[in-house]
């Protein structure tokens, strides 16, 4: 069973990030906006989050002369680490005025700075030409058209290319009606238009053409990231909900709240997991 978010449109994502960015920032880092990966060796909440983009760019294998997309860019951080330590051309896109913004002001003084561009663009319909890019990522950013995104980047990658998607996935095929009811909460809070099954990601990126697809689970490596989410949010939870109420904030910060206290519960009851997907363009 897919659960659907029935209020859900790209102009309401897009004014979501606008609105809920300093909720983000304040949870966050000025470089990074996506669950952290935690190892025996992590020393803080900054690591494990450079940790996930460090994943993600292993699962990449950039080489020297890629050029690199990340589609949902946020506010540009794991871009900014892709040109620093690779020094190959990365471009960030993102429909979020403000969190691009704050990317092209936070990447000013970085090194390899002119290898790095960010543009305001839907990542289900560039303006790139067929086969421009060597190496495609979305961190936390498929989820918004999951089977539009896959098609773009299909077109975009060069043969040899390789795609990477780090994000939450629905495992659990029957839910009940808690279960539905949770998880319709939590993608209404993060303006998300439905949940993803694992089994169906596998089977659109196959019929788009992609091959050796392959999902690497990082539940535990994410889970004490999503225990933090989630103890921070059963504080802030009768605050927000009574200050929504009393129209002093916005009712997308309470929804917010809810879905970072309702993602423990349904990683807790195994509905979802979080993971990496790689697959390649032959």
């Amino acid at each position: 069973m897919l659960v659907q978010n029935s209020a859900f449109s790209k102009k309401a994502v897009a004014k979501y990030y606008n609105i809920t960015e300093i909720l983000y920032s304040s949870i966050y880092s000025k470089e990074h906006v996506h669950f952290g990966m935690w190892a025996k060796n992590t020393k803080n909440f900054d690591e494990a989050l450079e940790n996930t983009t460090k994943f993600v760019v292993k699962c990449l294998d950039i080489q020297e002369g890629d050029i690199v997309l990340d589609a949902g860019c946020g506010i540009g951080g794991s871009s900014r680490y892709i040109v620093s330590n690779f020094g190959v051309k990365t471009i960030g896109i993102n429909i979020s005025d403000l969190q691009l913004k704050k990317a092209k002001e936070f990447s000013q003084n970085i090194k390899n700075r002119s290898l790095l561009e960010f543009y305001n663009q839907d990542f289900t319909q560039t303006t790139f030409p067929n086969e421009f890019f060597c190496k495609i990522f979305a961190i936390e950013s498929a989820c918004y058209a999951p089977r539009g995104f896959v098609k773009e980047a299909y077109r975009l990658l060069k043969p040899g290319g390789r795609l990477v998607i780090d994000d939450a996935v629905q495992v659990k095929a029957h839910l009940n009606e808690k279960e539905e009811k949770l998880l319709l909460g939590t993608l209404k809070g993060w303006v998300l238009p439905q949940s993803e099954t694992k089994q169906e990601a596998f089977k659109y990126l196959r019929q788009v053409g992609f091959k050796n697809i392959k999902f690497s689970d990082k539940k535990n490596a994410i889970y004490k990231t999503s225990w933090m989410m989630h103890r921070r949010a059963k504080h802030l939870f009768p605050i927000t909900f009574l200050l929504s109420k009393l129209k002093l904030i916005p009712q997308m910060w309470h929804d917010f709240v809810r879905a970072n206290y309702n993602q423990k519960l349904l990683l807790d009851q195994d509905v979802v997991t979080y993971g990496v997907f790689v697959a390649n363009k032959l």
